[in-house]
């Protein structure tokens, strides 16, 4: 026991004696004073240099620190000895910004550098009365379109197919259209009382009302309407946080075909011979497809007289039209925006290429005859064929039974047999003769290539998942035109004033059994070119509706082509002024002074449905 205690003695008092020896202030060697080994080689330590915190401080009493007491010495700095200057001091540190002399952006220091404060657009703005500074970052927006388009061109009017007479005092002229022609074809003695099977009041009707009803003339409204066709849009561009940016387009229309017919191509024989169906080679069916309702030709005698070119086998117009363009358009900044809409200004430039024009080609059979069935002419079926006809039971005098069909076709027993008392027009009161069967073809085109610049606004309204714009543009356009003209055959067969070999057994100076040593096709044929360059104002406007529909639509929104696609459908309206237009260009004169051009313009106009996708990224 004893033992135990003289050894918690002893552990005591060297803990004790520990203590206090480490409270004590030691005294430390300069670390950065010359040293030396065994070997007298210089220390490690003294290669290091001159160090402002290595010299002494000045001798004189050390001040102990009151945490000394409690074991912790704090760190003591001394000054240089007596008799040694103070080392170097520290440098100062580098201003910001480029060294004097240096380039801003060198490799070791970038100037300015990335600063987090900085923005790609800072506007202050004022709305409802107060003011913000708005600063974004500059991010873009790429964006692209894909649209099915659906345009309905711009009709061609009601300008009259062929001369529409002029202002002359004379009763035949001032009609407008036309009303006289000159031809070996009457309507024949026709019942106009009773009808039907017991009509006896036979009488031969004059005057204004048959030339009207009988080989009639057409304007193009009569014949085109809706001409629309198919084609695609697309769109490329870039947006800014600000609205601003650009985008650049592309179009085409596609083309709208539409054919107006009457009669047709005949499928029988006929040689026009007198009396042809006596001779073999000659079907008597080919009356069937003949028809004083078919369509006529109206043109000017060479002296402001109009008269007409009729076609009893076939009358066929067509019309095409065609268009396409592109346009770069820069939006600037937004002139008024909010979390839900924007206002921006447009400035641009657009180019247009339009195609219009028509072909008509006229088919006749060149022979004297009488009409059937005149009573009957406005039924239904006036266009309907019979194949058969019984010949014994249709006579001009023994119509009355009204078969549908037989309206305007010829009476087989008056076809070649002579000259027919004929009601001779008024203002060519001359006996017409059967002449060979003949064909006219009229054709114009216009092509309009116009280019200009543009200004607008387009303004938008919705958010992220729904959005409706609206786009307003006019602009002045340069527009180059060409036009063109040709065809052949444009003058009254039946009455020509040229015979090119004083023969006289046919108006066109041929043999009526063959046709030859007639006017050819050639010796009429006819062409004509017009270029312009002028000033064109366009105006386009549309409206645009956006929508994520796709997310909604099952197997659609499986697919990733279409995460970030929106729905789009626009309609459009697009106008251009001045433009020559081909159906109201051209002057019909007979031949041998023949049809010319004299370009006519107006407005044109397309209309359109798009329905396409929109992507963001």
């Amino acid at each position: 026991m004893r033992g135990l205690r003289r050894l918690c003695v002893g552990m005591a008092t060297l803990a004790l004696s520990w203590s206090a020896t480490t409270a004590q202030a030691q005294s430390h060697a300069d670390p950065f004073a010359p040293q030396y080994s065994r070997e007298g080689a210089q220390s490690p330590s003294a290669i290091s240099g001159a160090n402002p915190f290595s010299e002494r401080a000045p001798a004189g009493p050390a001040w102990a620190p009151p945490m000394a007491s409690q074991g912790i010495q704090q760190v003591q700095y001394s000054g240089p000895p007596p008799g040694q200057p103070p080392g170097p001091m520290p440098p100062a540190p580098m201003p910001y910004g480029p060294p004097p002399g240096a380039a801003p952006g060198g490799p070791l220091q970038p100037y300015p550098g990335i600063d987090m404060y900085r923005y790609g657009f800072q506007q202050t703005i004022n709305e409802d009365g107060i003011w913000y500074k708005q600063m974004l970052n500059a991010n873009k927006t790429y964006y692209g379109d894909v649209e099915l388009i659906f345009p309905v061109y711009c009709e061609p009017g009601d300008t009259l197919f062929g001369y529409g007479g002029i202002e002359t005092g004379i009763v035949a002229t001032d009609r407008i259209p036309p009303s006289y022609f000159t031809t070996p074809r009457n309507q024949g003695d026709v019942t106009t009382g009773g009808g039907g099977g017991g009509g006896n009041n036979n009488n031969s009707i004059s005057g204004r009302e048959i030339y009207d009803r009988y080989f009639p003339y057409y304007s193009f409204s009569n014949m085109f309407h809706d001409m629309t066709g198919s084609g695609i849009r697309l769109e490329l561009g870039v947006e800014n946080e600000d609205g601003s940016g650009w985008a650049i387009n592309g179009w085409y229309g596609g083309e709208s075909n539409q054919t107006f017919q009457r009669g047709a191509v005949p499928r029988r024989s006929y040689t026009p011979l007198p009396d042809p169906f006596t001779f073999a080679g000659n079907d008597p069916l080919y009356v069937l497809e003949l028809n004083a309702l078919v369509g006529s030709l109206p043109i000017d005698n060479g002296s402001g007289v109009a008269d007409r070119i009729a076609f009893d086998t076939m009358f066929e117009m067509k019309f095409s039209q065609q268009a396409w363009g592109s346009g770069l358009k820069f939006y600037r900044p937004a002139i008024a925006r909010s979390d839900w809409y924007q206002v921006r200004p447009i400035i641009g430039l657009r180019y247009i290429d339009i195609h219009e024009g028509f072909n008509f080609r006229g088919l006749d059979s060149g022979a004297e005859y009488e009409f059937l069935n005149f009573n009957d002419i406005d039924r239904a079926q006036e266009f309907e064929t019979l194949l058969n006809l019984d010949f014994g039971f249709i006579t001009a005098g023994n119509n009355s039974a009204g078969e549908p069909g037989f309206e305007g076709r010829p009476d087989p027993s008056t076809f070649n047999e002579g000259t027919n008392d004929q009601i001779q027009s008024p203002v060519n009161p001359v006996t017409a003769f059967p002449t060979n069967p003949y064909e006219v073809q009229v054709a114009s085109s216009t092509q309009s290539r116009a280019a200009g610049p543009e200004i607008g606004l387009h303004a938008e309204m919705g958010g992220d998942e729904t959005k409706l714009s609206f786009l307003a543009t006019a602009g002045l356009t340069a527009t180059k035109e060409t036009t063109w003209l040709d065809g052949f055959g444009v003058y009254n067969h039946f009455l020509n004033l040229v015979d090119p070999d004083d023969n006289i057994n046919t108006p066109d100076g041929g043999e009526l059994t063959t046709g030859l040593g007639g006017l050819t096709d050639e010796e009429t044929r006819f062409s004509d070119k017009a270029t312009s360059t002028h000033v064109s104002p366009t105006l386009d406007l549309s409206v645009k509706f956006e929508s994520r529909v796709f997310q909604y639509v099952p197997g659609i929104n499986r697919i990733e082509f279409f995460e970030e696609a929106m729905f789009t459908t626009s309609y459009g309206f697009l106008w251009v002024g001045n433009v020559t237009r081909p159906q109201s260009s051209v002057v019909y004169e007979t031949f041998p002074i023949n049809p010319s051009l004299d370009p006519d313009r107006s407005g044109w106009t397309m209309q359109q449905w798009s329905f396409g996708v929109h992507w963001e990224h």
